[in-house]
């Protein structure tokens, strides 16, 4: 597989970074198959936004076009960032 997923430390470097949302069904398929492609292939629930970072209390604040619950909380973090 040429796209390789790593786990990511929270930090402030994440401020400003757009994540995609993993659907669900992906994260259980990519648990049983450890197939990153099972993540990136199957399409996203949506987009956020970090807006802060609290290293201090383990705390990441995030715009969403939806209020509520995120479908996962497994996230994929890229090059984009977004600048208000």
């Amino acid at each position: 597989d040429p796209v390789q997923l790593l786990p990511i430390e929270m930090g402030p470097t994440l401020v400003h970074a757009i994540l995609a949302v993993c659907h669900p069904q992906a994260v259980q398929e990519f648990e049983q198959s450890n197939q990153a492609s099972d993540l990136y292939l199957s399409g996203i629930a949506g987009f956020v936004a970090v807006e802060k970072v609290d290293m201090d209390r383990d705390i990441v604040s995030l715009l969403s076009p939806c209020s509520g619950s995120l479908p996962s909380g497994t996230l994929l973090v890229g090059d984009i960032t977004w600048m208000e």
